[in-house]
């Protein structure tokens, strides 16, 4: 009988929960992370008061010689756009960070730190502790500042590519700023994939400037606690009604 109720306890906490978004910027260490300057995304329901995480991905580098920077680097667990904490996390590997610098003024904090390589680098990631079997859709941003022309390949595993083509828009467009996949199936609670260049050249960069993942996500143990205390009052409340 205990074991039914903590069952009934957990599918009505987590069932009560709204659809959240986590909205993460990548971005050398120390320097400043996205805060909306207009509206929060191209996400629905974006606000400017939207939380975003700053995901410091290490030193600023810049390797003309080619290489790896970054080596399976992981954030650490992710907060919603209101601020609920969570169990999900970001890893990045391969390519390297770095801020543009002189970047436009719109959505600066964002388009101006950047993770990227050339055609050289291995730039894999992967979306951690999402709900198993769970969808969601996927903002990827991808730009560089002022510096209009830069392109990025997005390709998601078991769903397939999507390409970038940067002008430096002073809006959000889809295809030009940034791409969306959408019911992305979290295979065993994970999201994986690769970054690639347009082309293959020594001046051939893909960059990534964050992405937005908005779907249900696992609050972490001291949050799924208090939600469990909520449910346990709901449950009891309708025992003692019936």
């Amino acid at each position: 009988m205990k074991t039914a109720l903590v069952a009934i306890v957990l599918v009505v906490a987590v069932g009560a929960q709204a659809q959240g978004v986590i909205n993460v910027d990548f971005q050398p260490d120390g320097d400043v992370t996205y805060d909306p300057p207009t509206d929060g995304g191209p996400y629905p329901g974006a606000t400017v008061t939207d939380t975003w995480n700053g995901f410091e991905l290490g030193a600023a580098t810049w390797l003309p010689g080619g290489g790896d920077a970054l080596s399976n680097v992981t954030s650490a667990p992710l907060v919603e756009s209101d601020g609920t904490a969570t169990i999900t996390t970001v890893t990045v590997n391969g390519g390297e960070t770095s801020n543009q610098g002189g970047a436009t003024p719109w959505a600066v904090a964002l388009y101006d730190d950047v993770w990227h390589g050339r055609y050289d680098f291995n730039m894999t990631y992967s979306i951690d502790n999402l709900a198993p079997g769970g969808l969601y859709d996927i903002y990827f941003y991808s730009g560089a500042g002022q510096w209009a022309g830069y392109a990025a390949t997005i390709t998601i595993d078991g769903v397939g590519a999507k390409g970038v083509a940067y002008t430096a828009p002073s809006a959000w467009v889809e295809d030009d700023n940034y791409v969306l996949f959408s019911d992305v199936l979290a295979v065993g609670g994970t999201i994986s994939g690769t970054v690639l260049p347009p082309s293959v050249g020594y001046d051939d960069e893909a960059y990534v400037n964050g992405l937005t993942i908005v779907g249900d996500f696992i609050p972490e143990p001291a949050t799924m606690t208090l939600l469990g205390l909520g449910g346990l009052g709901v449950v009891l409340r309708r025992r003692r009604r019936s």
